[in-house]
């Protein structure tokens, strides 16, 4: 039971649902904006060392360039290129275009009534909702309860709530 009123902390209003949402996709946008720019840098890394490439090899077959000065180079330009191709792989591996905007929304939906799903839930998503949001483990003693740490994210959704309900109530009584 107690469990169940701390989860009433989590259940705020509509608007600040809408906000939430906005907040959270600006700054998915702004990271996903980041990610782009080093993918393009990147990949712009790798033209220019193959270009080098190409025009060390150009000189080598030229007599302007000895062999063990174009073998620095092309030994050189081949490990940077393979750190920079494993790079953009490990980018395009960790950036997999999972559409936020659909996960954004269920989350969302959820949040503000988790204590009625919780309430209502069986077994396996009680427990789903509480590793959720407990970040270690729940401690029980006798008929309380505590955790050492909320997960950062939801403390911060409980924190922004309560601002906005401490501003709303200032203006009500003003």
């Amino acid at each position: 039971m107690a469990f169940e009123n701390e989860l009433l902390k989590y259940e705020y209003h509509d608007g600040i649902n809408k906000l939430l949402k906005e907040v959270i996709l600006t700054n998915f946008k702004y990271i996903q904006k980041n990610i782009d720019l080093q993918k393009k840098e990147i990949s712009e890394q790798i033209v220019n060392l193959n270009n080098r490439l190409d025009r060390a090899r150009e000189k080598y077959l030229q007599d302007r360039l000895d062999f063990d000065d174009y073998q620095i180079i092309k030994n050189e330009s081949k490990q940077k290129i393979d750190n920079l191709e494993m790079a953009l792989q490990n980018q395009k591996l960790s950036s997999k275009n999972t559409d936020i905007k659909v996960k954004l929304e269920q989350v969302l939906d959820i949040l503000p009534n988790l204590s009625q799903l919780y309430i209502k839930g069986d077994n396996y998503t009680k427990s789903s909702i509480s590793c959720s949001i407990l970040a270690e483990k729940l401690e029980f003693q006798e008929t309380a309860f505590r955790t050492p740490k909320l997960n950062s994210a939801l403390a911060q959704i409980v924190l922004i709530s309560n601002q906005l309900q401490s501003k709303k109530k200032r203006k009500n009584h003003s």
